[in-house]
């Protein structure tokens, strides 16, 4: 793996050589140092791009909430307005039925000679 730290002397037995051992554990820990400065970049991009989704979610959800809050109102209103709608129609067929009746009344009056009555109609409100 490390054949500068392998010797073999006449012999033939292998040994270690200890005075070379620190030269490759300070570039062991260099790789290793490097490394890790590599993986906290890349958390650190990481929990910004998370903050910038809350703070984009946040946004979203207030949104959201707002133009919930619109429809329902506009809901409201439009319910307002279809009731008011209603009553105006039933007034609508009253007062058909009111000129239906007077003018069969008036035509029962000239059919016969007789002087028609006269009716005051409140005014729509």
């Amino acid at each position: 793996m490390l054949p500068g730290l392998v010797t073999t002397d006449d012999a033939g037995y292998k040994g270690v050589a200890y005075d070379r051992l620190g030269v490759y554990a300070l570039a062991g820990v260099k790789e290793v140092d490097a490394r890790v400065e590599e993986v906290d970049a890349r958390v650190a991009a990481s929990e910004e791009a998370a903050a910038a989704a809350a703070v984009t979610a946040a946004t979203a959800a207030t949104e959201a909430a707002a133009r919930i809050e619109a429809l329902e109102a506009a809901a409201t209103a439009a319910a307002a307005t279809a009731a008011r709608i209603a009553a105006l129609e039933a007034q609508v067929t009253a007062l058909a039925a009111a000129v239906e009746a007077l003018s069969a009344q008036h035509q029962h009056h000239e059919h016969h000679g007789t002087k028609p009555l006269h009716f005051n109609i409140n005014p729509i409100t």
